[in-house]
């Protein structure tokens, strides 16, 4: 990638697009750095370029629940039914007016978190 303003940061993003669905599939925030100052005679000492963060979305390529048609929220439910964070309440239902308890909340974070269980 070239072009970039030094101390300019930028949000970069990779979209997969098919015929059932869109969404970033990977994004990152880069802030580019200029290079080290030159002193004396010889090549300039670099630094170790540090990692930039590389945040990985899941993209939901299909349509998981017929109950969350039309909702504000049926990518983000698409997405964490394509994670395995939810399985929904019944085959192709998401009830997404039930109420969450507890339990469930618990097994939702440890999905989304990858926590080990015993």
């Amino acid at each position: 990638m070239t072009g970039l303003t030094n101390g300019t940061t930028y949000r970069i993003e990779v979209r997969a697009v098919n015929n059932i669905d869109a969404g970033v599939v990977a994004s990152m925030v880069a802030t580019p750095r200029p290079p080290p100052p030159v002193s004396g005679p010889g090549p300039a000492p670099t630094e170790p370029e540090e990692e930039t963060p590389v945040e990985q979305v899941v993209v939901p390529l299909r349509d998981y629940f017929v109950d969350d048609d039309n909702s504000v929220h049926e990518a983000a439910i698409n997405t964490i039914a394509a994670a395995g964070i939810t399985t929904g309440c019944a085959t192709d239902r998401y009830c997404g007016d039930q109420p969450v308890t507890r339990a469930q909340m618990a097994t939702f974070l440890t999905r989304a978190l990858n926590l080990p269980t015993p």
